[in-house]
């Protein structure tokens, strides 16, 4: 199992995405531990996890796929019974490379067709603010820091977006 992205949410639990092989959730007990592993299920129809990012006001975990960005929705019994949603919006490319959150909740994403922010309203995804801040060059990262945005491209370097 090739292993592409790890992630450890606020709650201590890791997020295991892999190349092809869906995703799993290692939580650690005081009786064992245990690895919950899902692929093509719970509402998560890909299985091609390129990164992670919690949103830091809702505390879901947003998981960027080659064919979209989906996030988790609570539910008793986690995580065994999570949920997962996609966000329906016809701005967002389908090859996500990378996703994270800047400290206001604004979700940031890089692709190969530009990089994008999404601005989440927790009642409804397909209506979601979602901008693209460039377009048409393939991105790989991005990250945030200082409330910049910082953004790795193929053929460009790093750029700056303040």
């Amino acid at each position: 199992m090739k292993t592409r992205a790890i992630f450890e949410d606020s709650k201590q639990n890791i997020w295991l995405g892999t190349e092809g092989k869906g995703l799993g959730i290692y939580v650690q007990s005081d009786q064992k531990d245990t690895i919950y592993t899902f692929k093509n299920q719970n509402g998560l129809h890909n299985s091609w996890i390129k990164s992670f990012a919690e949103n830091p006001k809702t505390k879901q975990v947003f998981i960027a796929t080659t064919e979209g960005i989906y996030f988790t929705s609570s539910q008793p019994g986690f995580p065994q019974n999570i949920k997962f949603n996609k966000i329906e919006n016809q701005l967002i490319p389908n090859r996500i490379t990378q996703i994270c959150f800047n400290a206001n909740g604004t979700l940031y994403f890089s692709s190969d067709k530009g990089i994008g922010e999404i601005i989440p309203n927790r009642s409804v995804s397909k209506n979601w603010a979602t901008t693209l801040i460039i377009e048409g060059n393939s991105f790989r990262n991005v990250t945030v820091k200082n409330n910049v945005l910082f953004a790795g491209s193929v053929d460009k370097g790093v750029l700056k977006i303040d």
